[in-house]
């Protein structure tokens, strides 16, 4: 068995050797009596140092190791919560920037425009952050309505940027309002043109009817005017006729015609 060595330090004279029962010390016994597996007690010795003794400045090393290894532990798991906290705060960041921008296109949009939509990705807390997101928008025109399609093309374009900062998809979407918006434009000028156009025939038309009216009535009253001047004639011829025939029976004395109808009215 070989014995403890003192924490103290190392010293081969402070060690007592060994004696085996019925033998010679180790080390002072004579070449036959020692046995062949037995190692001197210098060798064992010095295997005990190598493997049970550690000088104060070789614990002093492993401590000061240690405590370096604890310390850059310390630190990388430090590091590690600044880079999540880091990580946080620019999710939380984006995510009221996302929703702050959809929620703008839904406001504006009014009711050409759905609910928001988001994506999002779970951070190292465990709550789902919304890093992108859209919103529906009918941006159809509206049939035989030139003047609502108009407002509508308007309200897409204050929809596509109400945010801050509109995406490329949202400039998108406002030129395709723009161009919606000047195709309803054309169609009502034409129909405008056409609607003038029409008028002023209808006018013309009016005026024709009028015309035509009057004219008719100048006729009507122009027959009526000759229908009472021939029967004027026709009562003047009559009563000529009568006094002529009165005058050849001996009634009348020959008078002025119509003085026999004088004279008896």
């Amino acid at each position: 068995m070989i014995p403890s060595v003192p924490l103290t330090g190392y010293s081969a004279s402070a060690i007592t050797p060994y004696t085996p029962a019925g033998g010679q010390p180790v080390g002072l016994e004579t070449p036959d009596q020692r046995p062949t597996t037995l190692k001197p007690l210098e060798q064992s010795a010095e295997s005990a140092r190598q493997e049970n003794y550690r000088s104060p400045d070789e614990r002093n090393g492993q401590d000061s190791e240690r405590e370096r290894l604890k310390e850059r532990q310390r630190e990388q798991e430090q590091q590690r919560e600044r880079q999540e906290r880091e990580q946080i705060r620019e999710l939380a960041a984006r995510d009221r920037e996302v929703r702050a921008h959809e929620q703008a296109h839904a406001a504006a949009g009014g009711r050409y425009t759905g609910a928001p939509s988001y994506q999002t990705v779970r951070g190292p807390d465990g709550v789902s952050y919304a890093v992108a997101g859209e919103v529906p928008i009918d941006t159809s025109e509206i049939p035989d309505d030139p003047e609502a399609t108009i407002e509508k093309a308007q309200q897409i374009r204050r929809a596509a940027y109400a945010p801050v900062e509109p995406s490329d998809q949202d400039r998108r979407v406002a030129m395709e309002a723009m161009r919606m918006e000047q195709q309803a434009r054309a169609e009502l000028s034409r129909r405008e043109r056409e609607e003038v156009v029409e008028q002023e025939q209808e006018r013309i038309e009016k005026r024709e009817a009028r015309a035509e009216a009057e004219a008719e009535r100048k006729a009507q009253e122009q027959a009526r005017e000759e229908r009472r001047n021939e029967l004027m004639g026709e009562s003047v011829q009559r009563n000529m006729d009568i006094n002529r025939r009165l005058v050849e029976i001996g009634i009348t004395t020959g008078s002025a015609p119509g003085a026999f109808f004088d004279q008896h009215a």
